[in-house]
């Protein structure tokens, strides 16, 4: 029902902002209806442009599923400039009230963030700006796309190349 919706909503978003997230305003969040999103899209390189349209860092990507009484939640936090889901966190709730749902929710989003925040501690961020056109960026041996690109990585060593991106004509 609208009202419980609301309800819910309501307490994520208090539940965020208590805990220090800074919320895109309603008259941005807008704009990520500009994107063409491809159906589907809960994750990965296919939300970056969604996060550049509204300057955010990080997207909260996820819902709440009912039948009858029992609940079913699944909440990802992103990294909106490279696309990383950084923690994801999933409850169910067996006959539940709403207010349990309530608590079930806040104690979801306490839970990300806390996740989120110890996989930004452990990530080091790489940023490429290539110089020349035509470049795709591979590392460790995968094609992670072309132009200007922010990753999440793994502490370690890693193989970077930028490689001339081949034409449909040339491959074959």
């Amino acid at each position: 029902p609208a009202a419980v919706r609301k309800t819910v909503e309501e307490r994520l978003l208090e539940t965020l902002q208590q805990k220090g997230c800074q919320l895109v305003p309603a008259s941005l969040a807008g704009k990520v209806n500009t994107v063409n999103l491809p159906p589907g899209c809960q994750a990965g390189p296919c939300l970056t442009a969604a996060g550049a349209k509204v300057s955010a860092q990080r997207l909260l990507v996820g819902g709440i599923g009912a039948v009858g009484s029992s609940y079913d939640l699944l909440f990802s936090l992103i990294d909106a400039p490279s696309g990383h889901v950084l923690a994801q966190v999933s409850r169910r709730c067996d006959v539940c009230t709403f207010a349990e749902v309530g608590r079930s929710v806040e104690q979801s989003m306490v839970e990300l963030l806390r996740r989120g925040r110890r996989a930004l501690g452990y990530l080091g961020r790489l940023v490429v700006e290539p110089q020349a056109p035509g470049l795709e960026l591979w590392v460790d041996g995968v094609p992670r796309g072309s132009g200007p690109r922010q990753l999440l990585l793994a502490p370690g060593r890693h193989r970077l190349e930028l490689r001339q991106k081949q034409s449909s004509a040339t491959q074959g």
